[in-house]
């Protein structure tokens, strides 16, 4: 069922839920950091260590919180595929994991199928891990949001286990998308927030597992990327030139 708990595992595919696995993302994240099992604990059945199993029968509950109120699931183990045999749903590098694609079946039961309009990353966290969600809106040009008050704020939220978060873009022309590398009104899951060396940063995850950004930063920048930087972030721009995941 799980091989190792990750969020560069998730991969999603032609299903228009990106919100969602975003929120899976940085919920594996979360439990392989801190060791709390987020992600572990919903699925069914289990062993008698808590750790979640195959069932041969193919029958799964996932534990969800819809209405604010925990919920059982029912799912089976089929799940679509193409005509070249390729799954369409969302799924695991780790080919021989399940876990991926039972989460994103059984919450895309609830929502009417895996003909799916989208969602946002408030309602698929609290129905995730129960925890109350909040939105920030980042508009630098608004004398009223303090951009370092509110990056100190996820800094230290992040970093003592105190949130989960997860970054949305909204509607960008063809063109401003193609130059920054970035997919217009698209969720990523925020997987690291750094302060150093007088930088603020972000390390954002794609789920659809590629399409890089271009900006400052990005494995191109050589100017940016300095090797004392690299040094401190354990990043190594050349290597990061090879895949892009």
């Amino acid at each position: 069922m799980i091989y190792a708990i990750s969020s560069f595992s998730i991969k999603q595919t032609i299903v228009s839920d990106c919100s969602f696995l975003a929120s899976l993302a940085i919920s594996a994240a979360y439990e392989r950091n801190f060791k709390k099992t987020l992600i572990t604990s919903i699925i069914y059945p289990q062993n008698r260590g808590g750790k979640p199993v195959i069932n041969p029968s193919g029958k799964y509950m996932i534990k969800l919180r819809i209405n604010g109120v925990s919920r059982k699931v029912i799912i089976d183990d089929t799940l679509p595929v193409g005509r070249d045999g390729e799954l369409l749903c969302s799924y695991s590098n780790n080919r021989n994991e399940m876990w991926v694609s039972l989460i994103e079946k059984a919450y895309l039961k609830v929502m009417g199928g895996y003909d799916f309009p989208g969602s946002n990353s408030s309602i698929d966290l609290h129905a995730l891990t129960g925890w109350i969600p909040e939105r920030m809106s980042i508009k630098r040009n608004n004398p009223t949001f303090n951009e370092s008050m509110h990056f100190d704020r996820l800094l230290n939220g992040v970093r003592r286990g105190d949130c989960l978060v997860t970054v949305a873009t909204g509607p960008m022309s063809e063109s401003e998308a193609d130059r920054a590398g970035l997919v217009p009104t698209h969720a990523y899951a925020l997987l690291d927030i750094r302060k150093i060396m007088g930088h603020r940063l972000l390390q954002l995850k794609n789920p659809w597992s590629h399409l890089r950004w271009k900006g400052k930063f990005s494995e191109m920048d050589s100017t940016g990327w300095t090797p004392e930087l690299q040094r401190a972030l354990n990043y190594d721009r050349k290597s990061a030139v090879q895949i892009d995941n």
